[in-house]
């Protein structure tokens, strides 16, 4: 397999971070958690970006919206 294609392999990550005042005020009228997550998302995407390394990795899949997490 020269082209690395069909010999991909994955892990799943779970990554948690801090959501602002500013993730959480709500921009258009009938905003959900949904939307307040997806802001938050957007702000850290850079890190995230940059956390994977480009070049290392292929690239990365969000299988899930972010949502609440609940730490015990």
């Amino acid at each position: 397999m020269d082209d690395g294609k069909g010999n991909r392999w994955r892990i799943l990550v779970e990554l948690t971070w801090d959501v602002t005042e500013d993730d959480l005020r709500e921009q258009y009228y009938g905003d959900t958690e949904a939307d307040f997550g997806n802001r938050a998302l957007r702000r850290v995407r850079g890190a995230l970006d940059d956390a994977i390394g480009k070049g290392k990795f292929d690239g990365y899949h969000i299988t899930a919206r972010p949502k609440r997490v609940l730490d015990f």
